[in-house]
């Protein structure tokens, strides 16, 4: 799509097959860098993002390609929260994590939700930006235990209006506090 506002089926395959996959990301460089139609390819390329992400093979094409990761009480919790997210109809995870670990798990997993990772770390938060369906959102207040952390997540969710009133919002940390990799408790709390 440097030269046309249509791609040619090459390049909607190579943007589709990405989001297949499991791209987290992708990018057109030279269409939207240098191209004469760098809007028009943006629209496009959105267009087939969204196409394939509604596709109903598309979560069993992921779950079929997805290696398989270490089972740790990490991952439990993270497929707890995938059926929490259905059954709920819950509107948002918000996962407070210190490296960014539990927001991949989550994001690998394509919550029909957003998914806030909680960090104290600005690298973590910039590692973050290009992780599916996380927004990164920068603690600043130290948080000593799961009340404040509830709450600090809670206040963030209302200001930023995250979810709706009253929906409900999956909450994920681990205790002891600041250890990374003990993501082990999940709280429920509504808007």
């Amino acid at each position: 799509m440097i030269h046309t506002p249509i791609p040619t089926r090459a390049e909607a395959s190579d943007v589709a097959t990405a989001v297949y996959d499991g791209a987290d990301a992708v990018m057109l460089s030279a269409e939207s860098a240098a191209g004469s139609y760098p809007l028009e390819s943006i629209q496009m390329m959105t267009k087939i993002i969204e196409s394939v992400e509604k596709d109903a093979a598309y979560p069993k094409i992921l779950e079929a390609t997805r290696p398989v990761i270490e089972s740790t009480i990490s991952d439990a919790i993270t497929s707890a929260c995938q059926k929490l997210v259905y059954d709920l109809d819950a509107r948002l995870i918000v996962t407070f994590t210190a490296t960014g670990g539990t927001a991949l798990r989550e994001s690998h997993k394509r919550p029909p939700c957003p998914i806030i990772g909680l960090t104290h770390s600005s690298q973590v938060a910039h590692h973050l930006t290009l992780a599916w369906g996380v927004v990164p959102l920068l603690l600043t207040k130290t948080v000593l235990d799961f009340e404040e952390l509830t709450t600090e997540a809670m206040s963030l969710v209302r200001m930023h209006h995250f979810a709706p009133k009253d929906a409900p919002v999956i909450i994920t940390f681990g205790v002891p506090f600041g250890r990374p990799g003990t993501t082990n408790i999940i709280n429920i709390e509504k808007v």
